[in-house]
């Protein structure tokens, strides 16, 4: 009965506040950002390491001043961020640069940022995952509090929405 009513209210508050959400734009055009992900190919299934990186090497990596892994790159560094009420997510896509020198999408590194307490999170969005890292991505996240949990589920809804395919 709770994983009822828990999951009513989720719902509830999903519909009534999704158009809360602002995606930031672009600072020259004034458009919102949108990722077209079309123009990349999916790697098969996020390794460990990749999985990793994009959930704390990446930050480490950022904070120390040190180069990106090799072999990957961020496709737009200024990341994809949505505005929703205290909260700010911000979506930065990790490719990775294959052989044929084209790009495969690994995932997406998260930034979640609480205007009210001022701390920012991170988190590790893969693109392609087994049961066992689609598990582990999203306990992270549940380790938030529900309503910050819910404005991340929002927002990732809305910015995968924004996604041309």
């Amino acid at each position: 009965m709770k994983k009822v009513i828990f999951s009513i209210l989720f719902l509830m508050t999903c519909s009534m506040s999704y158009s809360q959400i602002n995606m930031m734009v672009d600072s020259v055009s004034g458009t919102p950002k949108t990722f077209d992900i079309k123009k990349f190919k999916k790697v098969s299934i996020v390794s460990e390491e990749e999985y990793n990186y994009m959930a704390k090497g990446y930050w480490s990596q950022i904070e120390n001043g040190l180069d990106m892994k090799k072999g990957y790159e961020i496709e737009n560094t200024d990341g994809y961020a949505m505005n929703y009420t205290n909260y700010i997510f911000t979506f930065y896509p990790l490719m990775k640069l294959n052989a044929d020198k084209t790009k495969s999408l690994v995932g997406y590194i998260i930034k979640a940022h609480s205007k009210v307490s001022g701390s920012d999170y991170h988190y590790a969005m893969p693109a392609t995952a087994d049961d066992v890292m689609i598990k582990r991505t999203f306990d992270s996240i549940r380790l938030l509090d529900y309503s910050m949990t819910a404005a991340f589920f929002q927002c990732y809804v809305k910015f995968m929405n924004g996604c041309s395919y």
